[in-house]
């Protein structure tokens, strides 16, 4: 009998050998119904000031009349209990809590403020939100008002974001 040995090179112990150890992840969270509402009048608001006599803001820190508005979140959620606005803008280059007016009036600027504070660039406002109606109401008030004094004559627009 007659054997023919066949050669296999085996490779074996030339191959690196690795050792994999199994993981398992856990990855939980909460799905939550969506946050309040903006109210429609308030996604888009105008705030228009009456004229304003160059003369009544002759004198630093001096400001027209106050015009009251708010802004209306809708629908919150039952769980939450408060809202939060942040308020960003251009900031008046004579006083930083102001907002820089866009038109063509100088030395004059937007005072955005509530019954205590004022609210420049970069500043928050917290409300609470009502449990009954799960609305939350921002009062506000805003101003034509001058840092420096001796206000130009011409217009007035300002722009204020709000993130809730």
């Amino acid at each position: 009998m007659d054997f023919k040995w066949i050669v296999v090179p085996l490779f074996i112990f030339a191959m690196p050998i690795t050792y994999a150890n199994n993981a398992s992840i856990k990855i939980e969270g909460r799905v939550l119904p969506a946050p309040c509402t903006v109210n429609g009048d308030t996604v888009k608001k105008t705030i228009s000031f009456n004229q304003t006599e160059a003369r009544s803001l002759s004198e630093a820190g001096t400001g027209g009349e106050w015009n009251k508005f708010s802004l209306e979140l809708d629908d919150c959620p039952a769980y939450l209990n408060y809202a939060i606005a942040t308020f960003s803008g251009t900031p008046d280059e004579d006083d930083p809590n102001m907002y820089k007016n866009n038109g063509d009036a100088s030395n004059v600027a937007l005072q955005l403020a509530d019954d205590t504070t004022t609210y420049g660039d970069g500043s928050s406002m917290t409300i609470s939100i009502d449990p009954v109606t799960h609305k939350g109401i921002f009062m506000l008030s805003a101003r034509m008002y001058t840092p420096k004094g001796n206000v130009g004559k011409g217009t007035f627009n300002s722009v204020v974001g709000v993130n809730f």
